[in-house]
């Protein structure tokens, strides 16, 4: 891949892909700069924290509040759940109509009874993953 870089006077770093087709480096290499250059505001009782995309294991909503999850700890987020998304790229898989994961971040899943798909991620959460997105779900992952 060829790379170019011009010094200009503008308000924050941008880049340009030209490409014939959107292929898997053309993706890693646009969710490298996303995760590397987005940050979001995950408030923690009475604190505000600086949250680097990559840090983000899981996001979801709950009673119409948006929490993101880290390895470590839980946030509550301004931005609604679609917007997290965008920001997060492909390296997210949504599970249900409230919640997302980083695909790898997916640490074991497991087949609950009624066929419903218990998903576990590597921080200890525990959580389902809908009907409706399972088969997206499995494609992401590689079941």
């Amino acid at each position: 891949m060829k790379a170019e870089i011009k010094i200009e006077n503008c308000p924050e770093p941008y880049a340009i892909i030209y490409t014939p087709e959107i292929n898997k480096e053309v993706q890693r290499i646009l969710s490298y700069m996303q995760q590397n250059t987005q940050t979001l505001i995950g408030q923690k009782e009475d604190r505000q924290y600086v949250l680097f995309i990559n840090e983000i294991v899981f996001a979801q909503v709950k009673e119409e509040k948006t929490y993101v999850y880290t390895m470590n700890q839980m946030y509550r987020a301004k931005q609604r759940l679609y917007e997290i998304k965008q920001m997060v790229g492909h390296d997210f898989v949504q599970i249900s109509k409230s919640s997302i994961v980083r695909i790898d971040a997916c640490e074991s899943v497991e087949v609950d009874f009624g066929g419903a798909l218990v998903l576990h991620v590597k921080n200890g959460l525990k959580t389902y993953v809908s009907r409706h997105y399972l088969k997206n779900f499995k494609k992401q992952i590689g079941l």
